[in-house]
């Protein structure tokens, strides 16, 4: 798109002259959506932002078992964030996580030991990395929850992968939203809080001797979110007032004009849809009713409980990493009540088994919304549990959006074929984004004033849509707004 040569000279022209700088180092997530991976270095010290995954080649071949590569070869498979750029690793303060994601948290079980460092993040952040990696640092907890007999026959699913056996040495320090963390004498890490689709989520900001990183990767302002994580507008607005030198904008959505809808519509939406089954008049009454989401949206989970209640439907919640992720919640006490989960083939094929019998009582939540080949929805579609299909009618809700590649789109258009030759109706889109639309990127840049802005977790559309608002706020391409790829290492003065 730009070159990035010229982009290095003019952000390193007179360094030499210069004994205080700071340096960005774009690791993961500048060409592509996905594999977040950012680090900030001042002086001797380097602070990491994010250390995730690639989901895409996990989707694309559902042979491939993480746990048995070498780093290396998740090099090659561009599963993992070529973190080779950060030449000396014991330069690494901390690494630093914005939320729960697995695209901003999952290759931390591959790429984490090799730093002598903590792991910094909020309490449902590190909760979600005690479920999925194994090691020293996980902490066992007994949410009231139903489960079913333990087994060995764990479903295997793209979106849960990373469970591991590799241990973790790493330390974690748990830092809550709207609060500071002195990490040495030269940096300090602030959580502040923002709204997104999963509990605790941050805009990381690094205070440093020279200047402020503003890391806001996956966010957006709702002013009515259910789980209660609003933006912190005002703390946004006083870092603007201190000054801040870069900021590091995830711009997935930026190409849609306006303000994202917040997570109050997406759950009416879906209301709306279930409660029509209700009704007796209407030929949905009386059908097993399922519903497909983000495993790791509690908020829509818990609106999910509320509409099974209110149809007197007993919930069924399936699969391994919408497991993870309520266990997860619930020991932090974000979810109550009695929940009952399966994860195992053995005891997902026996209540199947039960629901079989009386679908009309039951509304099952299952994973499976991108169309995973592995995951429970595409198990039952493709007849995977024996003696059991959907029965004719099933009205299937899939309270998400497909995340934007190819792969995802050619499993959901097959996924949806599958149900279509079981008899089951279909509903697409039920769902509020948990990314910043055009307008809110605007305000944040008008909150912040950032001397320098950086868009990531896109690719090059992305990128010349991000410049388009960059140039209405009087950034410059090259100069004050800079096109990184992964690789590029750019000194800001």
């Amino acid at each position: 798109m730009y070159n990035k040569t010229k982009i290095r000279k003019i952000t390193s022209q007179n360094a030499k002259h210069q004994q205080k700088y700071m340096e960005i180092y774009a690791i993961g997530g500048y060409d592509e959506v996905g594999r977040n991976m950012s680090a900030v270095r001042v002086g001797d010290e380097i602070v990491i932002l994010d250390m995730g995954i690639n989901i895409t080649p996990l989707a694309e071949s559902g042979d491939i078992k993480v746990e048995t590569l070498s780093r290396e070869e998740l090099y090659n498979f561009t599963i993992v964030p070529d973190d080779r750029i950060i030449k000396d690793k014991k330069k690494v303060a901390a690494i630093v996580l914005s939320h729960g994601h697995l695209d901003h948290i999952g290759a931390v079980f591959a790429l984490a030991e090799q730093y002598d460092c903590p792991i910094i993040g909020t309490p449902y952040t590190l909760e979600i990395l005690r479920k999925i990696i194994k090691g020293e640092s996980e902490r066992k907890t007994k949410p009231t929850t139903i489960f079913a007999k333990k087994s060995d026959d764990v479903e295997r699913e793209y979106d849960g992968a990373m469970t591991t056996y590799r241990e973790l040495r790493n330390k974690f320090i748990v830092v809550p939203n709207n609060s500071k963390y002195k990490l040495n004498e030269n940096i300090n890490i602030e959580m502040v809080g923002c709204s997104h689709s999963i509990p605790d989520s941050a805009i990381v900001v690094l205070h440093t001797k020279e200047g402020v990183v503003v890391y806001a990767n996956d966010w957006k302002f709702d002013d009515s979110p259910t789980d209660m994580n609003f933006p912190n507008y005002k703390r946004l607005f006083e870092l603007g007032k201190q000054g801040v030198k870069v900021l590091i904008d995830g711009a997935l959505n930026i190409e849609k004009k306006g303000y994202c809808p917040s997570e109050y519509i997406g759950q009416e939406i879906l209301k709306g849809a279930l409660l029509k089954t209700q009704h007796q008049e209407l030929s949905s009454y009386g059908s097993l009713l399922v519903v497909t989401a983000f495993a790791s949206n509690i908020a829509r989970f818990q609106a999910v409980q509320r509409f099974a209640e209110m149809l007197n439907r007993r919930l069924i919640v399936l699969g391994g990493s919408t497991v993870k992720y309520i266990t997860a919640a619930q020991g932090l006490g974000k979810i109550s009540g009695i929940i009952e989960l399966y994860k195992s083939k053995s005891s997902i094929k026996t209540v199947l088994g039960r629901v079989k019998k009386d679908p009309n009582k039951h509304l099952i939540f299952c994973t499976g919304n991108q169309g995973e080949e592995n995951a429970v929805l595409s198990r039952i579609a493709g007849r995977d549990y024996k003696g059991f299909s959907f029965p004719r009618g099933t009205q299937v809700f899939f309270s998400s959006s497909i995340i934007p590649s190819d792969i995802n789109k050619k499993n959901v258009e097959n996924l949806e074929k599958l149900l279509d030759k079981q008899g089951c109706r279909i509903y697409r889109d039920l769902h509020a984004s948990g990314h910043a639309y055009k307008e809110e990127h605007r305000e944040i840049i008008r909150m912040l004033k950032p001397k320098t802005i950086i868009p990531c977790h896109t690719d090059n559309e992305g990128k010349l849509n991000y410049f388009k608002l960059g140039i209405e706020e009087h950034y410059k391409i090259g100069k004050t707004m800079l096109a990184l790829n992964n690789g590029d290492v750019v000194r800001i003065k």
